[in-house]
């Protein structure tokens, strides 16, 4: 219980005589009732003594208990509150002061009113001492009856008057609890007895259910549990796990009055005593209905969604492989008839050149020129095909060793060339082999071929890191390209730069990232035109693989 913090002012206690009693009691507006009982220890180790405060102080509203020895009186203490206590300071093995002292320990007890009763012949400093340790008043026996009765009653006053004020506030706060509770609409707020049986009922209870509080306070919530929860005990296994737990929440199908279903969010918490003594439970429940229907929705346009890109995407396979088959065919094919127009225009060009005139030798020279880079472009697409298709070995790759090979194929092709290749030593990574051949072979080779009209160039091969992963790189200083146009760059087909510019056939970059999109990484261009382009591309490590990068 709560003490009154702030002791009645004390006059100077001298031995011989008692404290005199203030002439006016504190006046109050809260009427004082005897209802509440006030709890008053008496601690002395003589039964006498006991007996005749007994004797003087018990009366209506008032509960004497006796303890004949400090440790009578604590254990007394741990079991219920006291709106008193009266002292005997001269006590064997634990006098008044230690017992009071550990009274002031215990959080409970801090405050409680103590007046300690003592021998006449006490020394000033043991009043000093009892005052000083918390005491409200020093008495000295014999105590005259009428002095007791009425220090005894001020503190009993006191008491009551605090414990009412006390009560009056938790009613208040119950009262203002008991209306929002009553007014809230988007919670069924509920208060069960320790059995389950419904206490309280609010609006947003009747809004949520169908029920009215007439028609279900005093019973079970049974009603709306489904009957396969019924069946499997629901309800009950709900309550055993808050009585264990302290608390449980839940989520399920339950039934209106109507019959209609909800889905709902339950906690229940245990509600105990200060002693720990369960007295009921508390429920509050979200109809969540609106939310898990749009869940159930949300599920079923993800599978439905799912099944739909697993279908695409078995379509699209097999129309890439069919246009990979095809593709594959019809450059196979095409390469007869090509090599015929070749081989012919090339005899008619050295067999019967001198009659045909410089004008029949150009048109046979444009043939040939026509039909080389149909050959090229149906290379490319078999290599474009070749690159899907082939089964991929994952091996230590050395990028470095490459890409110098690449290089002095190149230079051959072209000695006259001043073109120098800056490549970084022991670039490692895990690949296949042929595929990042192919890779690098197309972006060096378009390196090669943007800075051809330049008279002096240089190309650059190695590894950066890019928010921790390597990124490979091929530099150039050439043409460089427009970065608006970059979204093309990739495509099968797609050009940045005419024929006239600079020959090709549009696949060289489309099988690049292929080749790299199959390691799982991504391939991706930066430039200015005039200023060269950089080429990075990344590949994806299998797992438990040691970093790509430099090697030691």
């Amino acid at each position: 219980m709560t003490q009154p913090s702030h002791p009645m002012p004390l006059t100077e206690v001298k031995p011989g005589t008692v404290a005199p009693v203030e002439p006016d009691r504190p006046s109050s507006p809260v009427a004082l009732t005897p209802a509440i009982t006030a709890n008053i220890l008496l601690v002395d180790d003589d039964p006498r003594s006991l007996m005749a405060m007994e004797t003087i102080l018990a009366g209506p509203g008032r509960k004497i208990v006796k303890a004949e020895s400090g440790e009578d009186a604590l254990r007394h203490l741990l079991q219920q509150d006291f709106a008193l206590i009266l002292l005997d300071v001269r006590m064997p093995r634990l006098d008044g002061f230690e017992t009071a002292a550990l009274i002031r320990q215990r959080a409970r007890s801090r405050y409680t009113p103590i007046i300690f009763l003592s021998a006449v012949d006490t020394m000033d400093a043991d009043v000093f001492r009892g005052l000083s340790s918390g005491a409200v008043d020093y008495l000295f026996k014999p105590v005259v009856p009428q002095v007791l009765q009425t220090k005894v009653s001020v503190f009993v006053d006191l008491f009551r008057l605090s414990e009412q004020l006390y009560q009056q506030a938790v009613q208040q706060s119950e009262e203002r609890f008991r209306l929002f509770v009553e007014q809230v609409q988007d919670y069924a707020i509920i208060l069960l007895d320790s059995t389950g049986l419904v206490q309280t009922w609010n609006a947003g209870a009747q809004r949520v259910t169908g029920y009215a509080a007439a028609e279900i306070i005093g019973q079970s919530l049974i009603c709306l549990y489904t009957q396969e929860d019924r069946a499997a005990g629901k309800r009950e296994s709900l309550l055993q796990t808050a009585r264990t737990a302290g608390r449980v929440e839940d989520e399920g199908w339950r039934v209106r009055k109507d019959g209609s279903h909800f889905w709902a969010n339950v906690v229940l918490t245990a509600l105990h005593d200060e002693a720990g003594q369960l007295q009921g439970f508390a429920k509050v429940t979200r109809d969540l209905t609106e939310r898990k229907r749009a869940d159930e929705e949300i599920h079923r346009l993800n599978v439905a969604l799912e099944q739909r890109v697993l279908e695409r995407t078995a379509q699209l396979e097999a129309a890439n492989k069919e246009l990979e088959s095809f593709s594959y065919s019809v450059s196979h094919d095409l390469r007869a008839p090509l090599r015929s127009i070749d081989g012919f225009s090339l005899a008619l060009l050295e067999d019967l050149g001198d009659k045909l005139g410089l004008q029949g030798k150009d048109y046979l020279r444009r043939v040939r020129e026509a039909t080389q880079r149909m050959g090229q472009l149906i290379d490319d697409l078999l290599n474009l095909a070749r690159v899907t298709r082939e089964e991929m070995r994952r091996e230590p790759v050395d990028l470095s060793a490459l890409a110098r090979s690449i290089a002095t194929d190149l230079k051959r092709t072209q000695p006259d060339r001043q073109v120098a290749f800056a490549i970084a030593d022991g670039v490692v990574a895990k690949g296949d082999a042929h595929l990042l051949r192919v890779a690098l072979e197309n972006l060096l080779g378009n390196a090669w071929k943007f800075t051809s009209k330049q008279p002096r160039t240089r190309i650059e091969f190695g590894v950066d890191r890019q928010n921790g992963t390597p990124a490979y790189f091929v530099r150039d200083d050439g043409a460089g390209f427009d970065m608006a146009y970059s979204g093309k760059l990739f495509g099968a087909f797609q050009r940045l730069h005419s024929n006239k510019e600079f020959e090709g056939t549009g696949i060289g970059l489309a099988t690049v990232k292929r080749v790299i999109r199959r390691h799982g990484g991504r391939v991706w261009a930066e430039s200015l035109v005039g200023q060269g382009a950089t080429f990075y591309f990344t590949l994806h490590l299998p797992e438990g693989s040691q970093p790509i990068g430099v090697s030691r």
